[in-house]
């Protein structure tokens, strides 16, 4: 039914777009562009509107940027510019053939027909809307990309909030970054990244100029900053708290972790950590893994715990959630335990005790290059084994004091792969957009601009 109905779509819209009846697809995005639920009732003259392309790919930024009231974010599903994109391109592509075709392929040519279809009508609905700039999450949507380039050449700034942190954070995933960023590009306007490794990487491959890429802090760490400031050692009621933030099998591709290497391993870690939580009804163990791989790691643990006899429903204070604010967890547990994750740098700048899952075996040459932030972990307690790590738990819990030297080694680990431990992301985020929207407005397109 999906199919008939697509074909259906291709043929009616197609021939809408053959004889350029450019006031339906006006018509049809007009409506389908939303208002972000957060946005706030009051807005004045130096409010920026701002329309975010698949909306769904970002994680709290937008909602920040709405709550400020320093913005209005209206919201585009990616789906419309999708089958728009559709009506030019065949399906199936890789996304650098979209994103970065040859000059003398059909695909440039099909590239170059979509974006003569849009400048004949978006810069009409973007001025109609009151939009001053777009915004995506990421250099490798493709229909972002089309969509912005032909919004930026009409005088509305396309702006990519990239919002991977960490890809600088690792030999191998530091390694693998350039053929991608030459595999995709970077075709906005600006370029946001949220530290200066990250920006030094996007300069050191080419991908952006200088001026062309900001590294102004991860907007979504400036409240649990401001958080950790006024309440720095905040305790909470109950029993001892223990957060893992587990890592996924999908994390680690074959090439870098043998499953014989890495499944006993993870069996292990999790194993120890619920009878951790069996010996000791005083100790409430709380495993909060991604929601987007929970599937696959809940499986996986399922037949950790199975081999190991373990019934989890039999254990009361062993809790696994996905749901749970990561943010919040860090802040109401005595020590925070995983691998990989930025939320050991955040439980770290929030004077937590940290152990880290750095097991022996993956201190081998063969592996060390997929750990990230390994500089981190001497600021940080690792484990070489699951004896190490339960040793390490119930002796930060009973001694959970950092030093002054740790906190600063954590703070600069901090700033060099997540964001500025002192926030104010918000304030660089404010007049970074504000300046590129000033000087977007000087543009002449020729659609003009209204």
């Amino acid at each position: 039914m999906k199919s008939l109905l697509r074909t259906i779509f291709q043929i009616v819209v197609g021939a809408i777009a053959r004889v350029r009846f450019y006031p339906f697809f006006s018509f049809v995005l007009r409506r389908a562009i939303s208002e972000h639920p957060d946005n706030v009732d009051s807005c004045d003259e130096n409010t920026i509107t701002v329309l975010a392309l698949s909306p769904e790919g970002f994680r709290r930024d937008l909602e920040v940027l709405a709550k400020s009231g320093r913005f209005r974010v209206l919201l585009l599903p990616s789906k419309w510019p999708y089958r728009i994109m559709y009506l030019f391109y065949p399906r199936g592509l890789r996304a650098m053939d979209y994103l970065n075709p040859a000059s003398d392929s059909k695909t440039m040519s099909q590239k170059k027909a979509l974006h003569r279809f849009y400048l004949k009508w978006l810069p009409g609905l973007l001025s109609s809307c009151g939009i001053d700039c777009v915004v995506s999450y990421h250099i490798r949507v493709p229909m972002d990309v089309d969509f912005g380039m032909v919004a930026d050449q009409a005088g509305f700034p396309y702006i990519v909030m990239y919002r991977e942190g960490l890809f600088a954070s690792g030999p191998r995933l530091r390694g693998k970054m350039p053929i991608l960023f030459e595999r995709f590009g970077f075709w906005g306007s600006h370029l946001i990244v949220h530290n200066e490794s990250c920006r030094d990487l996007t300069i050191e491959t080419g991908l952006a100029a200088p001026d062309k890429v900001s590294a102004l802090g991860c907007l979504r760490m400036d409240e649990f900053l401001q958080t950790i400031k006024a309440v720095p050692e905040r305790g909470h009621d109950g029993p001892r708290r223990v957060a893992y933030f587990p890592f996924s099998l999908k994390d680690y591709p074959g090439a870098s972790f043998p499953l014989d290497v890495f499944f006993p391993m993870f069996c292990d870690i999790h194993v120890t950590l619920a009878r951790l939580a069996a010996d000791n009804p005083d100790i409430e163990v709380v495993f909060k893994p991604k929601p987007k791989v929970l599937k696959g790691w809940r499986i996986h643990l399922d037949m950790a715990f199975a081999e190991a006899g373990i019934d989890p429903d039999a254990i009361p204070n062993l809790i696994i959630d996905a749901n749970l604010d990561a943010q919040e967890l860090i802040l109401n547990s005595d020590v925070v335990v995983g691998l990989n994750t930025t939320t050991l740098l955040e439980a770290g700048i929030a004077k937590k005790p940290v152990v880290v899952t750095f097991f022996d075996e993956l201190q081998q040459k063969a592996y060390v290059d997929s750990i990230k932030f390994v500089e981190a972990f001497d600021y940080l307690d690792v484990a070489g084994n699951s004896s190490d790590m339960v040793r390490l738990i119930k002796g930060r819990i009973l001694d959970g004091e950092i030093s002054e030297e740790d906190l600063a080694g954590r703070r600069e680990m901090f700033a060099k792969y997540v964001s500025d431990p002192d926030g104010g992301a918000l304030d660089k985020y404010s007049q970074a957009i504000a300046n590129l929207v000033s000087e977007g407005s000087a543009v002449t397109s020729p659609a003009g601009r209204a």
